[in-house]
């Protein structure tokens, strides 16, 4: 399947919601899927919902994604994550967008200064430098 990012209308929103719990309920089955209804239903108005998976993570976390298609037809896949909140007792549910996951993936480019320099390497000869062009009219010596 190609993944293209998602339109810029979605790309600029951050799903995010709080999804009530019972006290410390452990994370088991039945909880993962309502997590992943919540999240259903929370991306639904930015297009279809094709697949959301969720996982447990430890005691307090799910990790998971959410794969769908705007209304344009662009295809992409948010990533989600639910933490626990034990002094709210509820689970805050956080779904990136594509280009902002990819975004935050990706190591910043060099500075322009130093793209162009090789790394300094000690005890090497510095760079010859370059010899100055002939004036107009006459040849260079050598």
């Amino acid at each position: 399947m190609k993944r293209i990012k998602i339109s810029l209308g979605a790309v600029l929103l951050l799903a995010a919601c709080n999804v009530s719990i019972g006290g410390g309920a452990p994370i088991d089955e039945a909880r993962i899927d309502a997590t992943e209804n919540s999240i259903r239903q929370l991306l639904a108005p930015q297009g279809t919902v094709l697949n959301v998976e969720m996982r447990r993570v430890d005691d307090d976390h799910m990790a998971g994604f959410a794969d769908m298609r705007d209304v344009n037809g662009v295809q992409g896949r948010f990533t989600c994550t639910a933490d626990r909140d034990r002094a709210k007792r509820e689970f805050a549910i956080r779904c990136t967008p594509p280009a902002a996951a990819a975004a935050s993936a990706q190591p910043a480019p060099p500075a322009p200064d130093q793209a162009a320099q090789p790394p300094a390497d000690e005890g090497a000869q510095p760079p010859a430098q370059e010899e100055a062009p002939a004036e107009e009219g006459g040849e260079q010596s050598r």
